[in-house]
């Protein structure tokens, strides 16, 4: 609960740090898209584990449009292995005064080489808060919910994550 509470408050004090400047002069049609990287952290039954994301997203307000991540677990690294979730869908682009809520879905997947090959199968949904920080950058704040196909078995999994993104520049 401790965990939920500091993490709005966060969400709360970024968004009103956004300067009313930048976020009056956030009018422009949207042309290009949203890329960034973010830590995420992937979370079963009580266990997580860190990974380093990589997001595209095209941004037009208030229309559906191509959301992709790809997700890399450098822990799995360590031990010879390349582990990847990666994340194709749409998300809705619902736009405010300097920030826009994706409200995302799609498909997803664990894909693994190392002593072996896997792939799992599955979908996401959740959502992302793209905040303008400057003329053309931003944070990035998603909570996702994975669920795949293990052993003929679906199982959910949470990821939680922050990082940079860049914006399409506004002009002064």
């Amino acid at each position: 609960m401790f965990r939920l509470q500091g993490c709005l408050l966060v969400v709360a004090l970024l968004l009103s740090a956004v300067p009313p400047s930048l976020a009056a002069q956030d009018t422009l049609p949207r042309l290009k898209p949203a890329m960034g990287a973010s830590v995420e952290r992937f979370m079963y039954e009580g266990v997580g584990i860190t990974a380093v994301s990589f997001h595209y997203s095209r941004l037009k307000p208030n229309t559906l449009s191509t959301e992709v991540a790809a997700a890399l677990f450098p822990d799995a690294l360590q031990v010879g292995a390349l582990l990847l979730a990666p994340d194709v869908g749409a998300a809705y682009d619902a736009k405010g005064r300097g920030f826009d809520l994706l409200l995302k879905a799609g498909l997803s997947a664990l894909a693994g080489v190392g002593a072996g090959v896997a792939f799992q199968p599955g979908y996401h949904f959740g959502s992302g808060l793209l905040i303008r920080t400057g003329k053309a950058s931003g944070i990035r704040l998603d909570v996702v919910r994975h669920i795949y196909l293990i052993d003929q078995e679906t199982e959910g999994i949470w990821s939680v994550g922050i990082g940079f993104t860049s914006l399409p520049a506004v002009r002064r």
